[in-house]
């Protein structure tokens, strides 16, 4: 692929794109899009649209497998119960930072594996006051230096469903949820 194709190539198979921070930033791209990762290993991104990120499969063999090594941000504001951000069938592993890092609401995780080896991060961190409607189904968060599935204190939650996921072998917690005590 290549980062220089026009926003014509770039919706074109047959002309792909390079990175998949680049497909997500063409300005012919838009909310409801499916952005298809190839096999191989990429650089993490920040998605900054109500798009559909899909790989091959979340294994970690990059060459049967779309394999993300960095930090992915699932960022974009706005969204609804059918405007959804949604990563599936690919794995981020990375060696520093929160594999995902959840910063808005209406988010799918499906076929997403999720880990990260960096000193006190975690699989998943939600990572905004209020998040509404997050769904991880058939998902493996395992092996994080810290947490599986991280919310801190400061993270109000309306709508966390996982399902036929696997959350295990992590360094402290499978699960943290954090809550600062009421005042009245």
């Amino acid at each position: 692929g290549s980062d220089a194709n026009s926003p014509a190539q770039a919706k074109n198979i047959d002309t792909p794109c390079l990175t998949a921070q680049h497909a997500i930033d063409n300005a012919s791209v838009v909310s409801g899009d499916n952005i298809v990762v190839a096999v191989g290993t990429y650089a993490g991104f920040n998605l900054t649209k109500r798009l559909n990120i899909i790989g091959v499969w979340k294994g970690s063999n990059p060459v049967q497998n779309t394999v993300f090594n960095t930090t992915v941000s699932l960022s974009t504001s706005g969204g609804s119960s059918s405007e959804r951000m949604v990563l599936k069938n690919l794995r981020v592993s990375c060696t520093a930072g929160d594999a995902i890092d959840v910063r808005n609401s209406y988010v799918t995780m499906e076929n997403v594996f999720a880990t990260t080896s960096g000193s006190g991060f975690n699989g998943i961190r939600l990572n905004n006051n209020f998040i509404i409607d997050i769904n991880i189904e058939s998902c493996n968060i395992n092996n994080s230096s810290r947490t599986g599935i991280y919310i801190p204190s400061f993270v109000d939650v309306d709508g966390l469903t996982i399902k036929n996921s696997t959350i295990s072998n992590n360094g402290y917690w499978g699960i943290a949820a954090f809550q600062t005590s009421a005042t009245t």
